[in-house]
C-alpha cells in the first residue's frame, strides 16, 4: 500500500502556504502572542474563503466534504507557519456539535469558535479572541464566557 498525497492535497498544501506567506508568515505569529491579533484575524478570513472551516463538512451542510487526512494535510501545513488561533477547534471540533447558525459563521469565518476539553483540554485556547466559546464535557456543549468556569482563561 502506498501512502501518497493526491493532487489536490498537494495542491491545498501549496495554496495554505502561500496564503500564510503573503498574509505576514511567523509576522502573524509573533503579532498574535503580543496581543494584536489583527493580522491573524485577516489570515482567519482569508483561509475561511479557502475552505477550510469546511474542509471535513459534509457538502450538504455547506463544507467541502473533505476527508480527515485532508484536514491532516491542511493542520500540517498550519503547524509548519505556526498559524495562531483555534484552528482545531473551529475546523475540527466544533463543526459537528454545534447549532447551523454557529456553523453557518464558522464556515464563512466570520465566528471563530474555540473550547474547553476537561480532561483533554482544559483550557480554551484564545478564548479571549474568540467570538464564541464553549466547553465540552460527555454530555454537553455548553456556551461559555472567557475567564468565567474552569478553562476559559
Amino acid at each position: 500500500m502506498k501512502f501518497v498525497l493526491s493532487e489536490e492535497q498537494r495542491s491545498l498544501a501549496e495554496a495554505l502556504d502561500e496564503i500564510i506567506e503573503s498574509s505576514g508568515g511567523t509576522k502573524i505569529a509573533r503579532t498574535w502572542a503580543d496581543g494584536d491579533t489583527a493580522l491573524g484575524q485577516v489570515l482567519w478570513g482569508q483561509l475561511a474563503e479557502l475552505g477550510l472551516f469546511g474542509l471535513c463538512v459534509p457538502e450538504d451542510d455547506g463544507g467541502m466534504g473533505g476527508t480527515p487526512v485532508d484536514l491532516a494535510v491542511a493542520f500540517e501545513r498550519l503547524g509548519y507557519h505556526a498559524a495562531p488561533g483555534p484552528y482545531i477547534e473551529s475546523a475540527a471540533l466544533l463543526p459537528d456539535l454545534v447549532d447551523a447558525g454557529v456553523l453557518g459563521g464558522i464556515l464563512d469565518g466570520s465566528a471563530i469558535a474555540t473550547a474547553a476539553v476537561p480532561g483533554l483540554a482544559p483550557y480554551a485556547l484564545d478564548a479571549v479572541s474568540s467570538t464564541h466559546s464553549f466547553l465540552l464535557t460527555p454530555d454537553s456543549l455548553t456556551p461559555a464566557v472567557p475567564g468565567h468556569g474552569p478553562g476559559l482563561h
